[in-house]
């Protein structure tokens, strides 16, 4: 924090100097302190996107609507930024506003059809919703495009489970644990399908 404090001293105007502030606060995960710092680095320069993407995050952490204000002013500056969508769309789905959340989530995915986090939150809104071939759809194509991405395989697996397609989902579940060994959800699920 030194640095950054000599820098504001030198120049009280430095956005910049107030972002870096507002990490640091934000890593050491004083929320007041960072919104503070991110606040003054867009108050000093409205062209800071990341600053207003930072203050999304953080007040949807909040549960504030304020939230999508601060998505809203990044998009504003970049409407195709996928940090402040991911945003936008988590805020969404944390309000339980899923044909909001899904429609973002969807929009993501057309910018960019490898975005495996849109792509994996998709997923899980469809299977909130009982959507089992959209839900099965979206973590099959994860799987092929991100063959590393664990939660992935679990979620196939779960949806094979509840098909009644044991086999699959042993197989999924085995897999997921490939690639994280203490996957609890996982391990309770190749545990649940070899008593049987």
């Amino acid at each position: 924090g030194n640095t950054v404090e000599k820098i504001l001293k030198r120049d009280a105007q430095n956005s910049d100097g107030y972002f870096l502030l507002g990490m640091i606060f934000k890593e050491m995960g004083d929320d007041v302190k960072a919104i503070n710092g991110f606040q003054k680095a867009v108050d000093l320069n409205a062209d800071n996107k990341d600053a207003f993407i930072e203050l999304g995050q953080l007040f949807t952490n909040r549960g504030s609507p304020l939230a999508i204000k601060y998505f809203d002013n990044a998009l504003i500056l970049d409407s195709l930024d996928i940090n402040a969508l991911m945003g936008k769309a988590y805020y969404f789905q944390s309000k339980k506003q899923l044909p909001e959340a899904i429609s973002i989530y969807r929009h993501i995915v057309a910018l960019d059809s490898h975005y495996s986090n849109a792509l994996f939150n998709l997923g899980v809104l469809y299977l909130e919703q009982n959507d089992l071939d959209n839900a099965y759809k979206h973590f099959d194509l994860i799987v092929q495009q991100s063959p590393t991405f664990y939660r992935a395989y679990y979620f196939r697996g779960f949806i094979s489970e509840k098909r009644g397609d044991k086999t699959a989902a042993l197989e999924d579940y085995k897999q997921a644990l490939n690639f994280k060994s203490d996957y609890d959800k996982a391990l309770e699920g190749v545990k649940r399908l070899e008593k049987k």
